[in-house]
């Protein structure tokens, strides 16, 4: 709150803030956002960037917590679409390699070329040569040949299959069996949560501003119609969406509603 001349108090707009004690507003510093009525700046959440208002990160892009900018997935890593609580890179598998910077998902990365053995994760190339005596599909792992392994929890594993991390479940499901035969055996993402696939639990909460039904395959799937928010995360319908009260408005996806400006109403 700021009470200019003293009259007020009124509440400082989005972007700004005051601690109170002041007549006035003050713009929120980079890498921080003010929400509407702020008397503190927030540090900007990881997987965003904040210059006065938090922006998600694109896909193929990552942030740490206080970042004004969000940095490109490095090569032989890819980055989820992120979101707050994110904002790191995740390696190729094993048995992959990417050569490129920016890929937003596990399905970017490039199987080891036949006739190379790629043994760890986050190559940008192929790493070795398949030994003499052996061979190397497309995919291999480890240039020599290696036992039968388990299947990768996130991942299943038909027949034929080469290496445990060739089959991610498909988005919107997940499992932590690492015993399946087939993506119908995935689990289903529950209500409230979202899952990118490829992974042995779920990938996160709903955020504030979105809803998630079963199944819902990324955080920013199901946005909040224009007209309402949500400030709650895991809201599992769009009845969790509340209607945008008088005097403010509403963006689709909106965390929270915004007060009208200066000279209008609502």
């Amino acid at each position: 709150m700021f009470c200019p001349f003293g009259l007020g108090p009124f509440g400082c707009p989005p972007g700004y803030y005051s601690n109170g004690s002041s007549t006035s507003c003050h713009v929120c510093p980079r890498g921080t956002f003010c929400e509407a009525g702020s008397d503190l700046p927030k540090l900007c959440p990881a997987g965003e960037f904040c210059d006065n208002i938090p922006q998600s990160c694109p896909q193929g892009f990552y942030s740490s917590a206080g970042s004004v900018d969000c940095t490109p997935c490095p090569a032989g890593y890819y980055c989820h679409f992120c979101v707050a609580g994110s904002g790191s890179a995740a390696p190729c598998p094993l048995g992959t390699f990417s050569p490129a910077a920016g890929n937003s998902q596990q399905g970017q990365c490039t199987l080891c070329t036949a006739g190379m053995a790629c043994p760890r994760g986050a190559l940008t190339a192929p790493l070795e040569n398949c030994e003499l005596g052996h061979y190397c599909p497309s995919g291999t792992i480890y240039p020599t040949h290696a036992p039968i392994q388990k299947c990768s929890r996130g991942h299943f594993c038909p027949a034929g299959t080469s290496f445990p991390t060739q089959y991610p479940c498909p988005p919107g499901t997940f499992t932590e069996s690492n015993e399946l035969a087939s993506a119908a055996e995935c689990t289903a993402c529950p209500p409230g949560f979202y899952c990118l696939g490829g992974e042995a639990k779920v990938s996160g909460q709903c955020p504030t501003g979105y809803y998630c039904p079963t199944n819902t395959e990324s955080s920013f799937q199901f946005p909040c119609p224009a007209g309402t928010y949500n400030s709650q995360v895991g809201i599992t319908s769009v009845e969790g969406c509340l209607e945008c009260p008088p005097g403010n408005f509403c963006l689709q996806g909106s965390s929270f509603a915004i007060p009208c400006f200066a000279g209008t109403y609502s």
